[in-house]
């Protein structure tokens, strides 16, 4: 995994709770609609990521053999134990442990940097395509 990746995976989990998200649907119907749905943003968005445009495709690719969206839903479940938890049995959804001070750190960092704004806007289309209420 990219470190842009991983920067943009800590980042989203951020804004998450920053919306007033406190859990996501996780490898179910509800996760690949919010998934397809930034798929789709970024690729009507991909130049304005520009050098990070290539590392950030990585994580919206539908990859038959793999699985759909399998960095992405990697790079959440990596998330185990430290920004979220999974504490269902069949792990069909996942709780944000990140606390407000740590969401405003993870967003303050700035290496390697895509812009704040897209990543709210990433996560809001997220929380729309996955039916998840944000504020």
């Amino acid at each position: 995994m990219y470190l842009i990746e991983k920067t943009f995976i800590m980042k989203f989990i951020a804004c998450l709770k920053k919306m007033g998200v406190t859990e996501i649907p996780y490898d179910n119907t509800e996760f690949y609609s919010g998934a397809e749905s930034m798929r789709e943003y970024f690729q009507l968005n991909r130049d304005a990521f520009g050098r990070y445009s290539n590392e950030l495709a990585m994580l919206f690719l539908k990859n038959p053999k793999g699985g759909a969206f399998t960095e992405f839903k990697e790079g959440i479940a990596r998330q185990n134990g430290g920004l979220m938890s999974f504490d269902n049995p069949h792990y069909v959804c996942a709780k944000i442990k990140l606390d407000e001070q740590g969401a405003a750190y993870i967003l303050n960092q700035s290496s390697p940097d895509i812009p704040n704004d897209q990543i709210y806007k990433f996560t809001r289309v997220f929380c729309a395509g996955a039916g998840v209420v944000c504020e």
